[in-house]
């Protein structure tokens, strides 16, 4: 019976999915009756964020698939202010929905976000999965959830390295779903802390919900709850990510464009590595050569993507650490075991404006950055 209902709750996720970001901009009706769905799911969709958070448990595709449509739901619901407004009439009746979804969200960003630890829990479930396990797709690997530089103990695994796992076509698709979840776990906390677009309005007295805790750097703690070490964390690996991103972009544009260059052991494993192409005999040099600048390109353009998806990640993480920072500077004498209430606060408010600087401040800090972004 529990494997029929999650065969079922995959095409009913896709369908809310589809119905929400296709036609539900502006249909209040439709966002709550998305909403009464993760009201009416909440024990299911709660159980598949904790087990995917949970270090002792292995990892599948499917599992991820389920989670990362999940955060996806809970991310669209949570931004409605309709939606956010009938939960809070309701607080204190025993009701539960996307709020009560709050902690197992944020509980996935220490677990995938800081480190790729979490490859040491992937395991294939069937025989397309285990092929697929040892096709070489590194060319193609995720941006936000890999990095060759973490600090990961690749040495200490048994049936293959992280690295290795990650160079897999198999790996790249659990890289991909893990990326996924990192943004919409950083837009959903983006969105439950987002000011009122006038400070003036009436909505200023909106309670600031802070989603991290105020520690800036690691402890134990941050492995299983999310704090402000677990953003500058992020940060911190994703810049060096993006900066390895350019570099590879760069060399992968430059050898589409002078393959001649490369031998033909070169060229045939390049081809060879590729999961979509396969490799004849008959091929000639040329052919080799001209095949070979067309995959090059296509991958300069996956790590393009790739990489537009890490900055825009890094942007939601630094205006979260802004806002967390403005807060907790602003309220020195809050509650820290307090951090977490799912309830409303109303001794809360959101943190003060701060100096926005200037068009021609914002040239100066853009000439002076030292990393050029591609267009």
């Amino acid at each position: 019976r529990a494997e029929r209902y999650h065969q079922l709750l995959m095409p009913a996720l896709n369908l809310l999915l589809a119905l929400v970001t296709r036609i539900g901009r502006d249909n209040l009706t439709l966002w709550l009756k998305a909403a009464r769905f993760v009201s009416q799911h909440f024990g299911v969709l709660e159980s598949i964020l904790k087990e995917v958070a949970i270090p002792a448990n292995p990892l599948s595709i499917a599992l991820l698939t389920e989670a990362k449509a999940i955060s996806s739901l809970v991310f669209y619901v949570a931004r409605q202010r309709a939606v956010v407004d009938r939960e809070s009439s309701l607080a204190g009746s025993g009701y539960v929905g996307v709020g009560s979804l709050h902690l197992p969200m944020l509980a996935l960003l220490p677990k995938f976000c800081t480190s790729s630890n979490w490859i040491r829990r992937l395991m294939t479930t069937n025989d397309v999965e285990r092929a697929q396990a040892q096709i070489s797709a590194a060319s193609i690997a995720g941006v936000l959830s890999s990095d060759s530089n973490d600090g990961s103990k690749d040495a200490d695994l048994s049936g293959g390295s992280i690295k290795e796992i990650k160079q897999s076509l198999f790996g790249h698709q659990a890289c991909e779903l893990v990326d996924a979840m990192i943004q919409n776990t950083l837009s959903y906390a983006q969105a439950i802390t987002e000011q009122p677009a006038s400070i003036a309005s009436a909505d200023a007295s909106r309670s600031f919900r802070p989603a991290f805790s105020w520690s800036i750097e690691h402890s134990r703690e941050s492995d299983y709850m999310p704090s402000l070490a677990t953003l500058a964390s992020f940060v911190r690996r994703s810049l060096s990510q993006i900066e390895r991103a350019k570099r590879i972009r760069q060399e992968k544009l430059r050898l589409a464009k002078n393959s001649a260059e490369m031998t033909t052991a070169d060229l045939r494993k390049l081809i060879a590595a590729s999961p979509y192409v396969e490799l004849s005999d008959d091929l000639s040099t040329a052919q080799m050569r001209a095949l070979a600048s067309v995959l090059l390109s296509q991958q300069a353009q996956r790590v393009a993507r790739n990489t537009a998806t890490l900055i825009s990640a890094v942007e939601q993480a630094l205006v979260l650490l802004w806002r967390h920072i403005s807060f907790f500077t602003s309220n020195l004498n809050a509650d820290s075991d307090d951090l977490y209430a799912t309830g409303p606060a109303s001794s809360r408010h959101q943190p003060s404006p701060m100096t926005i600087p200037s068009a021609q401040e914002r040239e100066m800090l853009k000439s002076d950055a030292s990393i050029t972004l591609p267009p």
